[in-house]
Order: structure tokens, then C-alpha cells, then sequence
């Protein structure tokens, strides 16, 4: 491990973690691994509806745009 100090926060079980089985089945997905129906019916409960707050950020975002073209017009 390259940041010693880290360890305490980067440990499957460290106290950051919110959910041990959200953070088990993204690591095993990532791995290349397939989720059991189990696995599946856990994570239903992560699942966000389709462009979820997408609206508001895209409106903040254009406003900042906005706002750091008009600063360099001025």
C-alpha cells in the first residue's frame, strides 16, 4: 500500500464504509464477478430512477458557465 495511514480507511470493514454489501458486490461486479438473485434483491434499494437529479445539476452547471463567461466578458 502506497499510503500507510490510509489503511485504517481503506480496510473492507473501516468505518467509511456505509454498507458492507453495497461495497462487496461493487467490488465483485468490478472483478469481473455475476451478482446472485441475493446479491440482487440487497442492492434493489440502491437504485435511483433514471436521470435523478440530473435536471437540477445541468441547470447549476449552466449557470456557473454562465457566470465565468460574463466574469471574462466584463
Amino acid at each position: 500500500m502506497g499510503y500507510p495511514i490510509m489503511g485504517e480507511y481503506l480496510k473492507y470493514n473501516s468505518k467509511i464504509v456505509h454498507s458492507t454489501a453495497f461495497e462487496t458486490e461493487v467490488v465483485k461486479v468490478c472483478c469481473g464477478g455475476r451478482l446472485t438473485p441475493g446479491e440482487v434483491a440487497v442492492l434493489k434499494g440502491f437504485v435511483r430512477p433514471r436521470g435523478a437529479g440530473t435536471l437540477a445539476a445541468t441547470r447549476k452547471r449552466k449557470k456557473r458557465v454562465d457566470d465565468y463567461v460574463s466574469q471574462i466578458i466584463r
